[in-house]
């Protein structure tokens, strides 16, 4: 998954002082959610990024960052050129290719990787 937390959220909030039992308690989040955080699952509402960047006193950049897949391809065959786009552990490489290259543009991005 593309979207990653900078850090532990739970521990992050234990840091602070507050505790799993304040959460539920004080119902800043469902348990379900508390569950995600454990899980490192981002799929999580506005709601509940604004509330931990309340708590931590933070703004949501610093808890999400994305990071893409170690391989997107994207093409747009109906142009007269392909544009071939890799990204490599946030590296990207751009190969301009003239329509039919695409596979070689592929296999020379595939060894870049390596």
């Amino acid at each position: 998954m593309p979207l990653l937390y900078k850090f532990d959220i739970i521990p992050k909030l234990k840091d602070k002082g507050i505790t799993t039992y304040t959460i539920l308690k004080n119902k800043y989040f469902s348990q379900s959610t508390v569950t995600k955080f454990n899980q490192k699952d981002t799929n999580i509402n506005l709601k509940n990024i604004e509330t931990i960047c309340k708590l931590l006193d933070c703004q949501p950049g610093d808890i999400l960052e994305y990071k893409p897949d170690n391989y997107e391809i994207i093409q747009q065959p109906d142009l007269e050129e392909i544009h071939t786009i890799a990204a490599f552990e946030g590296d990207t490489i751009i190969t301009k290719t003239k329509k039919g290259d695409v596979d070689e543009a592929i296999r020379k991005i595939k060894e870049k990787q390596e």
